[in-house]
């Protein structure tokens, strides 16, 4: 371990290491994925043993010959090799300061957007301010007449039906959902932004592999649901769940759906309210439970974590990016510390669910998480809130068009 090397690009480190386990004769990749045009970059690689670390007397009297290799090629990088090759050059929109190292953005407005396309649903034609599918299969439902201010159930269906009727030539509400409550043919393209690259598996216990995270921060604006009809508390069972895995997923052509994959969601409980960005990724991956809860999902669209939030501030000119890890979540919102979530592209004004539990053992009580006001709080999963979609992409995903802007996001393909 204290046979050292560092690879600087100009004056900046991008990459540095130890020859511990390595062998005579073996090949070993110091930098890798690094895009090249016809400018100049000079890399200098400075190679050294460490004397204020133990050296072993094996190492004494011998010689070190190595023959160093720069291998270029027209392949595309993959989009995880890209987007952390980035990092080195962008240190005022990306950090890797999370517990793992992660490459992430950070930001109010960084150029982390890429586009992927999904089918137009055929209830815009209705121009009813309906969001979701699941929303528009609810748009006429009777169960709550009451408040909708009819005395009966049946009264309720008679004037939908007659409404029905008079506006789209439909006779009855099941045949309104199976009309409209679907997608199209035609396509949109619409703008993601990259959360950062992970270490993900596909399968719980299966080998982990570079992958880009997504969030959809667009989706949803002004429309709010539950985590969970029936109060649950595990994002597993949750209705929230069910809906983006099932509509909100059947939204994306077959191209799109070619670049997602499962990935293995850790569920860990959060066991204080009040937390800083590490404590909540420590938590996260963590193995606190409540009752029978798994503490982790396997599957395609998730929601954000807590860390993602934190982690995507830079702060500003009267709280820093330092201060506000240094601070809990939950005090974001105490004066002074608005820097924290103003700067930060995760945080829209909203109030907005986030994927984690909330696990009090000691008092045996759960909860969800929320932001609210730009603080993370616990609350309950009934209320409605609004939410952005996450989710990974298969690790071969390249990049191939694009600069990462709004006007010009990254294209993507396999």
């Amino acid at each position: 371990e204290s046979f050292k090397y560092e690879i600087y690009k100009g004056d900046s480190l991008v990459r540095s290491g130890n020859f511990a386990n390595k062998n005579i004769g073996d090949n070993i990749s110091l930098l890798s994925g690094v895009e090249i045009n016809s400018t100049p970059v000079t890399y200098t690689l400075y190679i050294w043993i460490d004397g204020n670390m133990p050296n072993p007397n094996t190492m004494y009297n011998k010689n070190f010959h190595f023959v160093l290799n720069a291998n270029a090629t027209d392949e595309l990088p993959l989009a995880s090799e890209y987007i952390e090759s980035l990092l080195v050059d962008n240190p005022t929109t990306m950090n890797n300061d999370d517990p793992d190292g992660n490459v992430r953005y950070m930001g109010k407005d960084p150029n982390n957007y890429v586009v992927l396309d999904s089918f137009v649903p055929l209830w815009d034609d209705l121009g009813w301010g309906i969001i979701t599918e699941e929303e528009c299969k609810e748009y006429f439902s009777c169960t709550n007449y009451g408040d909708m201010g009819y005395s009966s159930e049946e009264e309720c269906n008679a004037s939908v039906t007659s409404f029905l009727e008079s506006k789209l030539g439909i006779s009855s509400v099941e045949e309104f959902n199976n009309t409209y409550c679907k997608y199209g043919e035609e396509i949109t393209s619409t703008l993601y932004r990259i959360i950062g690259v992970f270490d993900v598996a596909t399968t719980y216990g299966g080998p982990t592999e570079k992958r880009l995270k997504i969030v959809e921060t667009g989706y949803c604006n002004g429309c709010y649901t539950q985590f969970d009809i029936d109060g649950n508390d595990f994002w597993g069972q949750s209705s929230l769940k069910d809906n983006l895995n099932e509509y909100y997923y059947s939204g994306f052509t077959p191209e799109t759906m070619s670049l997602i994959d499962d990935a293995v969601w850790n569920l860990g409980g959060i066991e204080k309210e009040y937390g800083w960005a590490y404590d909540w990724y420590s938590y996260e991956r963590g193995t606190a439970t409540f009752s029978s809860w798994s503490a982790y999902w396997v599957g395609k669209i998730g929601l954000m974590y807590g860390s993602d939030y934190g982690y995507a501030t830079s702060g500003g000119s009267t709280t820093n990016r330092k201060l506000c890890l240094n601070v809990s979540l939950g005090d974001w919102g105490d004066l002074g510390y608005s820097d924290c979530y103003n700067n930060n592209y995760l945080y829209n004004g909203d109030d907005q669910w986030i994927i984690s539990p909330f696990v009090n053992l000691s008092d045996y009580v759960s909860g969800v998480f929320a932001i609210e006001d730009g603080i993370v709080l616990s609350t309950r999963s009934t209320y409605y809130k609004s939410y952005f979609p996450v989710f990974y992409l298969k690790s071969d995903v390249k990049i191939i068009g694009g600069d990462g802007t709004s006007t010009s996001p990254y294209e993507l393909s396999l």
